[in-house]
């Protein structure tokens, strides 16, 4: 939602872009391009994901998600230039035969198929852009082989207007960290709660920002309500936010001194890295996937699933308000070489080459 917003909104008033929703799919998610709903067949239940993962692996598609985009390719525009297919290779075959079709992935898709599935599933496309170099040298090989020059890269970006730093940060008793994300063993939350315990300062306020859905009400997941037992044993001032709105989240980034994400997840390309370092934070990843790409020079990074290390980065951090300000300034100058207006016109010119 967030890429398809930010590349539209970025695009020329020439170009028009239009994205497929389902009919329960909140329409106003997509401000900057024109909603196309279709009538979307059977929830996929947790049983029928499963099977659908099993499927997948073995090449047969994904028959339960398939039927539940019931009449979605009905509503193509015949006269579309191209057909961008997000992180779904198994759509190709079910698109208007007449439309350039682009796989555009955000993630590996199918990491635990069976050799040659990939390359199959892949067969209808015209080309693959992919989010990041790290996933690009990762499909390549999978790809069927007209396509494995096939494969480009075009980075996310960041809003740098509505991600922009705080003015008022750094004048304050206790140094704020924040943690935002889905709050899954994955994502390494509890990596940043393991790294606080080992520092034991009571100078530290740390703020875990997520849930484990996509929505702030529900009952909390039992690595959730270990998060909770674990933070009430630190010496520092801990807080719990739900999941949050994306128009909120802005101020979370402008709240703390230093945004740590220890992903254990191979995070092609994190776009919370992008938006910590464009609110000028001091921000900390970890060596996993795509994300010291995405982080260049504008962020530190620490071995993938290590607290001690990632606790002493926090410390020389916490001990040096300058330290602070310097990787904030070089977060905030990473991210504006990553604007949406650059990414939105690289994925125009590699979609006219697809296209032709």
């Amino acid at each position: 939602m967030t890429v398809i917003d930010g590349l539209a909104a970025a695009a020329p008033a020439a170009q028009s872009h239009a994205v497929l929703v389902a009919r329960t799919t909140y329409r106003e998610r997509y401000e900057s391009a024109r909603a196309l709903e279709y009538e979307p067949g059977p929830y996929v239940s947790a049983p029928a994901a499963r099977a659908d993962a099993v499927a997948a692996r073995a090449g047969w598609g994904k028959p339960f998600l398939e039927h539940s985009m019931g009449d979605a390719m009905d509503h193509v525009p015949d006269d579309a230039a191209a057909l961008m297919i997000h992180n779904g290779p198994f759509l190709a075959r079910h698109a208007p035969k007449q439309i350039p079709t682009i796989l555009y992935a955000h993630n590996e898709g199918l990491p635990g198929a069976l050799p040659g599935v990939a390359s199959r599933a892949c067969h209808g496309f015209e080309g693959v852009v992919a989010v990041s170099s790290w996933l690009a040298e990762r499909l390549a090989p999978r790809m069927p082989a007209r396509l494995r020059q096939n494969v480009q890269v075009v980075l996310n970006g960041v809003d740098t207007t509505a991600f922009s730093p705080s003015e008022r940060r750094g004048d304050r008793d206790r140094v704020r960290v924040l943690f935002l994300g889905r709050v899954v063993r994955e994502k390494g939350p509890d990596l940043v709660l393991s790294a606080c315990r080992l520092l034991a300062r009571h100078d530290l306020e740390v703020r875990i920002v997520g849930s484990a859905g996509f929505s702030p009400g529900g009952a909390l997941s039992s690595y959730e309500q270990i998060l909770r037992r674990t933070a009430a044993d630190l010496p520092g001032a801990v807080s719990f936010v739900p999941f949050t709105e994306r128009s909120e989240v802005a101020a979370h980034y402008r709240w703390a001194d230093i945004v740590a994400l220890p992903s254990r997840w191979d995070d092609p390309w994190p776009l919370t890295t992008l938006e910590a370092m464009a609110c000028g934070a001091a921000t900390i990843v970890a060596d996993s996937g795509g994300m010291p790409e995405c982080a260049g020079d504008g962020a530190l990074v620490v071995p993938k699933n290590d607290s001690s290390r990632l606790a002493e980065v926090i410390e020389a951090l916490l001990d040096d308000q300058t330290l602070r300000q310097q990787w904030g300034v070089r977060g905030r100058q990473r991210a504006e070489l990553l604007s949406w207006t650059t990414a939105s016109a690289k994925l125009t010119s590699t979609v006219s080459a697809f296209a032709t």
